[in-house]
């Protein structure tokens, strides 16, 4: 039979055909043609079909298309689609379970296929439905992109659907069943800059509130009164980071040893304990689990990775280098989260970075289990940071951050990423003290040129010589906003009735 012309139609609406979908790169095109002869295929035929893989695309499907399915719209003929496409639909038809319980507008339209079948039975003409408008604008090429993410994840397909505040639904992941939470959004730590009204905020906005312990004056005895704060704001799940390199664990002349009773604590309260800026060690994830946490390790390499899920780690966090703060990663957040992803089996998050929806959706899309935020959350109402550093976040751009080594005082040979203007404000400074710090429990602590640390409401100086903490997702930070509006923004809920108010609560 001979080939159908070769045609480049303009989809109804405001997608167009990629063009290498017209030029029949698709390898596998008799395979395609069959699999979308078995999805036209009548209802009765497909009752006892078996999952399929479709050697057009490689994605897994599920061999059949769930019935009752929604009257056409935007229909284009099937006489019309170029050879490969086809292709492409049979293999994406996996996705239409997660459509149905998600409601994702990009993969909804391949359940109306059998309605096809059906309509093609009665005597009418074979028609098959266009893709619904997105509200980013995705080619259908992306569509597709987004429904194999999905479909990476075996047990996707028997998911409850997550519902976003204000009634979106997003796909749930394995990290948002593992850990309880509605979103795949994680709260970084952050240090003093999270307070427990920014944890509780997160929390309560469906993401993973995280509370940092790198702050002046945190002890086994003064974590249990934050710990306290943030039971009393929420009763959603929460974390604690706790920063475990080998000058935070060891001490040294300004810094006792790690005391391991914070460990303990922490796990006995919140839903996750994560360590950050160490080898992974099993005695401290033993620890955590023997206290009832589950345990997430952030990691800057696909070895860090490995030993982290050998160890027992819950999840892992990738982190690529264009993260804010003390940076583990070496290389780009989704070159990582790709090598990380080929290496363990647990749920991945990733970050560095990512600070806008699109960017989410890129992160979801290759493969990760979440993402992981912290630029963002510095610039709510509920974080502690100072206004001057709230200030010097909206006012740059991610060219105005830089990776540098530069602020090593009382934590040498780890890398960060800062403002440029509070590196060229310390290169400018006097030496000695450039700010003060107040600590928990009580007293002032001078905090030094080129000191490590943060700038929090409680600081008091030179503000813009301090290290100004920022990712190169600080192009998104334009204002001050509550936690569960970034969130919102995040997960695309801003522009959807009513989602303020269920954010709010």
């Amino acid at each position: 039979m001979p080939a159908p012309a070769l045609h480049r139609p303009r989809l109804r609406g405001t997608h167009s055909v990629p063009r290498w979908w017209s030029r029949g790169r698709i390898p596998g095109r008799s395979a395609a043609h069959q699999a979308i002869a078995e999805i036209l295929a009548p209802t009765s035929q497909m009752s006892n079909a078996q999952p399929t893989r479709s050697p057009a695309c490689g994605l897994r499907g599920s061999g059949m298309c769930p019935a009752p399915v929604a009257p056409f719209r935007k229909p284009i003929a099937a006489r019309h689609l170029p050879p490969g496409v086809s292709g492409i639909l049979a293999a994406s038809v996996s996705a239409t379970a997660a459509s149905r319980q998600t409601g994702h507008s990009f993969i909804a339209p391949l359940a109306r296929l059998r309605a096809s079948a059906e309509h093609r039975q009665a005597g009418g003409p074979v028609r098959v439905p266009g893709p619904r408008p997105f509200p980013h604008k995705h080619s259908l090429y992306q569509h597709w992109h987004l429904a194999a993410a999905a479909n990476r994840k075996q047990d996707h397909h028997s998911a409850p659907a997550t519902e976003f505040p204000g009634g979106n639904a997003m796909v749930t992941t394995r990290f948002t069943r593992l850990i309880g939470c509605a979103l795949p959004i994680q709260q970084a730590g952050m240090g003093s800059a999270s307070p427990p009204e920014l944890v509780a905020a997160v929390s309560n906005a469906g993401g993973l509130g995280m509370l940092g312990t790198a702050r002046a004056g945190l002890t086994a005895e003064t974590l249990p009164v934050l710990l306290d704060q943030v039971m009393a704001l929420t009763s959603r799940p929460f974390g604690v980071n706790i920063i475990v390199s080998p000058i935070h664990l060891a001490g040294q002349t300004n810094r006792p040893p790690l005391d391991l009773r914070i460990v303990t604590r922490a796990a006995r309260r919140a839903k996750v304990v994560e360590f950050f800026y160490g080898e992974p060690n099993q005695r401290l994830v033993d620890m955590a689990h023997e206290e009832g946490a589950l345990v997430g390790w952030q990691v800057g390499s696909r070895a860090e990775a490995i030993a982290a899920e050998t160890v027992g780690c819950d999840f892992i966090i990738a982190q690529g280098v264009e993260a804010g703060g003390h940076v583990r990663g070496t290389i780009g957040t989704f070159t990582l989260l790709g090598e990380v992803l080929d290496a363990v089996s647990l749920p991945v998050l990733a970050a560095g970075g990512i600070g806008t929806r699109r960017g989410v959706e890129a992160a979801l899309a290759a493969g990760a289990d979440g993402v992981r935020v912290g630029t963002r959350f510095v610039a709510t109402t509920e974080a502690n940071a100072h206004p001057d550093y709230v200030q010097a976040l909206i006012d740059a751009r991610a060219e105005d951050t830089v990776y540098t080594g530069a602020f090593s005082v009382g934590w040498p040979d780890a890398p960060h990423r800062v403002l440029r203007s509070c590196l060229e404000a310390a290169e400018a400074a006097s030496d000695g003290p450039v700010a003060t710090i107040e600590r928990l429990g009580g007293g002032a602590v001078p905090i030094g040129r080129y000191a490590t640390g943060v700038a929090d409401r409680s600081a008091s100086g030179s503000i813009a010589a301090m290290s100004l903490w920022a990712g190169e997702s600080v192009s998104a930070v334009t204002r001050l906003q509550t936690a569960a509006d970034v969130i919102a923004e995040l997960c695309g809920t801003h522009d959807l009735p009513n989602s303020g108010a269920a954010s709010a609560g």
